[in-house]
């Protein structure tokens, strides 16, 4: 589920009402659960479920794809 079509996304903040986070992706849902544990990730994000099913004990079908992010280089910044 988007953000933005939830009943507990406040549209004039840009922010969830309870403090959560939804990741796009499981390996993202992943990293997510791993620095702020399992309660950060939204109770209706697809990828919850699997993630507390791993935290439980099941077995991951394959690991989660890792995309590389390109590093952002601020060139030219001035600070005031």
């Amino acid at each position: 589920m988007l953000c933005r079509d939830c009943h507990r996304y406040d549209a004039e903040e840009g922010v969830c009402r309870d403090g959560k986070l939804n990741p796009e992706s499981f390996a993202d849902a992943v990293e997510v659960a791993q620095v702020f544990g399992p309660r950060a990730i939204c109770v209706f994000n697809d990828y919850r479920e699997r993630v507390l099913d791993i935290r439980k004990g099941a077995a991951m079908r394959r690991p989660p794809e890792r995309h590389v992010r390109p590093r952002r280089w601020w060139r030219n910044l001035e600070l005031d």
